[in-house]
């Protein structure tokens, strides 16, 4: 079975098929065999998922790495394909922008597991009830990263980490110290079928870069003992 990276959300709007996208071009830019599957059912039908983005950069950037996904009805459907794929291939799951039935069987099945967090009070009631409840029903919490995103200040990002850092309930999930910053620029580049890795001025995609390189460390990391494992 293929490696599988989720990337899981209570609310929309946090970046998570944003992260999806970068993650996943990051790794297939690094010679790594990746392949992306879109279950957010509610943007695919508007047109605006993961999916319909990758297909329109493969039009739009045709010189640039590509990143092939496919849409899956449900989390069934995706997970038996998963399971047919080679141990090497590294499988991103864009999941529900609202978490559902669907995020839990994803979660369990996962090797990793990304949390986009906007730092908010609501937002962080949301995702530590949800992260209690995949936590209860058996998922690893030690294979799961928050990173914050559209974060306003370092004094911001400072002060939610250390809030996420004092919950007990999330102790042994990785905490990154890396956050994507709120940039008009970054949502002028994926009107363009750009990623926000590769968004202008390098400035701002060197700062998106950083996040994602720290989430692919985590990952990295977190699989380390099912990479050294006989197979």
């Amino acid at each position: 079975m293929a490696s599988i990276i989720a990337f899981i959300s209570q609310t929309g709007n946090v970046m998570k098929t944003t992260l999806t996208a970068a993650v996943g071009l990051s790794l297939a830019a690094a010679g790594n065999k990746v392949a992306a599957y879109d279950l957010d059912l509610e943007h695919f039908m508007l047109g605006a998922s993961l999916k319909t983005w990758l297909d329109d950069r493969a039009i739009r950037q045709k010189e640039l790495v590509q990143l092939a996904c496919r849409y899956w009805p449900s989390a069934a459907a995706a997970l038996a394909d998963a399971a047919t794929r080679p141990a090497d291939e590294i499988i991103l799951i864009d999941c529900p922008s609202r978490a559902t039935a669907a995020t839990a069987a994803i979660v369990a099945a996962a090797a990793f597991v990304v949390i986009p967090q906007v730092p908010g009070d609501k937002d962080l009631k949301l995702i530590e009830r949800r992260l209690a409840e995949l936590i209860a029903g058996g998922a690893d919490a030690t294979r799961m990263a928050i990173l914050m995103t559209r974060t306003r200040s370092p004094v911001e990002v400072r002060d939610f980490q250390l809030l996420l850092k004092a919950n007990p309930g999330l102790a042994d999930i990785a905490i990154l110290g890396a956050s994507v910053p709120e940039q008009v620029g970054y949502r002028k580049a994926l009107a363009k079928g750009l990623a926000i890795t590769e968004a202008a001025p390098e400035s701002i995609a060197r700062t998106a870069r950083t996040a994602v390189d720290a989430l692919i460390e985590a990952y990295l990391v977190a699989t380390e003992a099912d990479a050294a494992a006989p197979p």
